[in-house]
């Protein structure tokens, strides 16, 4: 009887401790899944957000106009206007699961709070030029190349071109 006993004990320690292996592995396997899934999140902001960044730069929608004879000969780009008002979700390419801001030299967007976005957040520095509109026309263009300076500003007093900074995140559900 006490053979019997002893086999009992054992099957009884040996399923214990399958049992707990098993559980680890589970646990190992969702914490790896749970990494990859976050990993993918922030690899999907960062193209998301760096396609964002050029769109601001060089989308024709946004950076201003060079004018010639009251047409469009050419898009500068790396220019923006100094109010921000081409600057808009659909303009940098966003789905509506998106938001965005523009901070520095100018300012629009939604206002961004870090302590209030779950999730990753991607930022990118940028230079631009500001202009005082979305037209630039071609005698002021060729004024600010005759200067040959970096400091020639469309439409205002010259100054330094500006940094800003585009900071994307993914909206809460």
């Amino acid at each position: 009887m006490d053979r019997g006993q002893v086999f009992s004990l054992d099957l009884v320690l040996a399923l214990a401790l399958l049992v707990l292996s098993i559980g680890i592995i589970f646990q190992q396997t969702e914490l790896f899944l749970y990494n990859q899934k976050d990993l993918e999140e922030s690899r999907s902001l960062e193209i998301i957000g760096e396609s964002a960044s050029n769109m601001l730069v060089f989308s024709p929608e946004i950076v201003c106009e060079l004018v010639s004879g009251g047409s469009v000969v050419d898009y500068l780009n790396n220019c923006i206007p100094d109010d921000c008002s081409t600057v808009s979700g659909p303009a940098l390419g966003l789905s509506s699961d998106y938001s965005y801001n523009v901070s520095g030299a100018v300012s629009c967007g939604t206002p961004f709070n870090a302590s209030l976005i779950e999730g990753p957040v991607y930022s990118v520095d940028r230079t631009v030029v500001l202009s005082s509109g979305k037209e630039v026309t071609r005698k002021e263009f060729n004024e600010c190349n005759a200067e040959m300076s970096p400091n020639c500003v469309f439409g205002s007093p010259a100054s330094a071109p500006k940094k800003i900074t585009l900071t994307i995140w993914r909206n809460s559900a």
